[in-house]
């Protein structure tokens, strides 16, 4: 558990804004760095699905709304995005 103010809280919610951002890559816009996003992202949650627990179940929620011939990269919410984040940090894991 994440002590609010501590620097691992600040670094999870830095990487949520990061989760965030790459999952609402819209392809119309941003086409040359949508296959980045798409494959970083789906990188990232694969990692996280190899963890046990309730993250690795969010992350294979997320994994399914995938698309690579999508409009966005992910659909992902909030709560999600900061659960995957948590995870990420007491993991070690990088985006």
């Amino acid at each position: 558990m994440l002590q609010k103010g501590s620097e691992q809280y600040k670094q999870a919610q830095k990487l949520a804004n990061e989760i965030k951002d790459m999952a609402g890559t819209d392809r119309w816009n941003n086409n040359s760095y949508f296959d980045i996003a798409f494959n970083a992202l789906g990188q990232f949650i694969s990692k996280v699905q190899a963890t046990d627990g309730f993250a690795a179940k969010i992350a294979e929620t997320v994994d399914k709304t995938m698309n690579p011939y999508g409009k966005k990269v992910a659909f992902i919410s909030d709560k999600q995005s900061w659960i995957l984040a948590v995870a990420a940090v007491e993991n070690n894991i990088t985006l």
